[in-house]
C-alpha cells in the first residue's frame, strides 16, 4: 500500500522543500518538479493521474505502472538501473520520487557509437531478465495502437498537441507511402490481431516499452539508467526494438540495418530467429511511428519513409505464418 506524498518526501529528507519547475520533453500530461535537499542532493517528483495523462488512459493504466514498479523494487540486473526511490498516492493520482540523473541522461543530438553499443547491450540484457511476477503489465495491443488514429482521438480529448501530428501524419502516410506498405499498415491499424499473433509466436521478454533516447542515461560505470516506466510489457523484443529504431532514427550514428544486426548479435539470436525478429521489428516500427515518417516525407525528407516501406513490404510474410 502506498504512503501519501508527505510521508514519501519526509522519508527522504524533503519535507518542506520547495518544488521547483522542471522542464521536460514528455507529452503525456504528467508533471515534474525538482526538489533539492539540504545536502544538495537533487530529486525529481513526477505526478501522474489518469485524469490528466492521456497515455495512462489510452493504455488502461488504472494502477499506475510506474508507481507499482518503483514500489516493487524490481531487479533490473547489474547493468540497468532506475532512479526511482519510492512512490505514493497523490490525491486521486500517484507521485513518483526519483533521484535526479540529469548528468547521466543522454545529451540532445546524435549519440556516439560507443554510447549506442552500451545502450544496445543494456537493452539486450534487460530483455534476458526474467519478468517480475504480479505487475500490471501494459497490454500488447494497446501499446501497438497507442499512436494510431484511435490513440490520437484519446490524446485529442486530453488536448494533447501531439494528436494533431498523429492524425495529419497518417493522412500523409496514405499520400507518401508505397501502395504495398500502405495496404499492410492500414490493415493493421484496422485490426492489429495478425501482428499480435505473430509477436506471440516469438519468445517473450521483459520490455521497457518506451526506449527512446530521452529516457536513457549512461553513467561512468557503463550502466544504463531508464526512466518513464509507463508501458512495461512482456512481449517479443521486436516491440521495444521497433520503437527504438523508429523514434531514435535521427540521432543514430549508424544505419538502421546496422543497428538491427547489432542488437541481434548482442541478444545472441540464431539466423532463423533473427529473420522473424527483424520482420516483426519493422512492422512494429511502422505501426508505431509511420505517421512521423510521413510528416518528414511531406517536409522534403522521404528517404527514411522509403526504407520503412521497403522493409515492411518484405516483412509481410511473418503475418501469414
Amino acid at each position: 500500500m502506498f504512503d501519501d506524498v508527505a510521508s514519501l518526501l519526509d522519508a527522504h529528507g524533503l519535507a518542506g522543500v520547495d518544488e521547483q519547475p522542471f522542464p521536460h520533453t514528455g507529452f503525456s500530461g504528467a508533471t515534474l518538479a525538482r526538489l533539492v535537499r539540504g545536502d544538495e542532493a537533487s530529486f525529481v517528483l513526477k505526478r501522474m493521474s489518469i485524469e490528466r495523462d492521456w497515455i495512462m488512459r489510452a493504455t488502461d493504466d488504472v494502477a499506475c505502472r510506474e508507481a507499482v514498479i518503483a514500489d516493487a523494487r524490481v531487479d533490473l540486473g547489474a547493468g540497468v538501473r532506475t532512479p526511482a526511490v519510492g512512490a505514493a498516492r497523490d490525491g486521486s493520482g500517484y507521485a513518483l520520487l526519483m533521484r535526479d540523473i540529469g548528468d547521466e541522461l543522454l545529451p540532445q543530438g546524435t549519440i556516439t557509437e560507443s554510447q549506442l553499443q552500451a545502450i544496445v547491450a543494456g537493452m539486450a540484457a534487460l530483455h534476458k531478465r526474467p519478468a517480475p511476477d504480479r505487475l500490471p503489465w501494459c497490454d500488447l495491443t494497446r501499446r501497438l495502437t497507442l499512436l494510431t488514429p484511435d490513440g490520437a482521438r484519446i490524446a485529442a480529448a486530453y488536448r494533447a498537441p501531439v494528436a494533431r501530428d498523429i492524425i495529419e501524419g497518417w493522412r500523409l502516410f496514405d499520400e507518401h507511402a508505397t501502395a504495398g506498405a500502405r495496404g499492410i499498415i492500414r490493415a493493421l491499424i484496422a485490426d492489429p490481431a495478425p501482428l499480435v499473433r505473430a509477436l506471440q509466436r516469438s519468445p517473450a521478454a521483459f520490455l521497457h516499452g518506451d526506449l527512446k533516447f530521452d529516457n536513457v542515461g549512461l553513467d561512468d560505470g557503463g550502466r544504463m539508467w531508464l526512466i518513464d516506466w509507463a508501458m512495461p510489457l512482456v512481449a517479443a523484443p521486436a516491440v521495444d526494438l521497433g520503437w527504438f529504431l523508429a523514434i531514435n532514427s535521427r540521432r543514430l550514428p549508424v544505419p538502421l540495418d546496422a543497428l538491427m544486426l547489432q542488437y541481434a548479435d548482442a541478444a545472441g539470436m540464431t539466423p532463423d530467429l533473427r529473420a522473424r525478429h527483424d520482420a516483426l521489428t519493422v512492422l512494429c516500427g511502422v505501426l508505431l511511428r509511420g505517421w512521423r515518417k510521413a510528416l518528414d516525407a511531406a517536409a522534403g525528407e522521404p528517404a527514411e519513409l522509403r526504407w520503412w516501406c521497403e522493409r515492411a513490404e518484405g516483412a509481410s510474410w511473418v503475418l501469414a505464418e
